[in-house]
């Protein structure tokens, strides 16, 4: 079972999520200290199908407070586990300004995760990992 995880990420390493994403935390952890700049801050990683589902209901309703941009169906949700028990898929809480610098060097350290920041409905708090799928779809488009 997984739950959602709110904490200021002094110990990176998370229940629940991935070995390859808790390794990206990582280093987004030393690359911040590296670059003088604040520690990252964990808002969530792994979460409920059910809290995926409330996530979205809410911003379909119109209670946005605390949701940046609209949830994925928690079927396709990597903060959703999979089969394996691990989800895929963290959020930070640091600032947009914070978030661009650290993002595009994530990318760039990491071709196979995603930054939310690039987006067309931006999600910059957003970092989760591509699917064999998910490359070979983007590569046909």
């Amino acid at each position: 079972m997984t739950t959602t995880i709110s904490c200021f990420a002094t110990n990176v390493y998370q229940t629940g999520l991935s070995t390859d994403m808790q390794e990206v935390l990582e280093w987004i952890k030393q690359k911040a200290q590296y670059l003088g700049m604040g520690q990252p801050i964990l808002l969530s990683t792994c979460r409920t199908y059910e809290h995926q589902k409330n996530l979205q209901e809410r911003w379909d309703n119109g209670e946005r407070s605390g949701i940046r941009s609209r949830p994925a169906n928690p079927e396709d949700s990597l903060h959703v586990a999979g089969d394996d028990g691990k989800c895929r898929a963290f959020d930070l809480g640091n600032s947009d300004d914070w978030l661009g610098v650290i993002g595009p060097r994530v990318v760039g350290e990491f071709p196979t995760v995603e930054w939310g920041g690039n987006y067309i409905n931006r999600d910059p708090n957003h970092f989760e990992k591509n699917t064999l799928v998910r490359i070979f779809s983007i590569n046909l488009i």
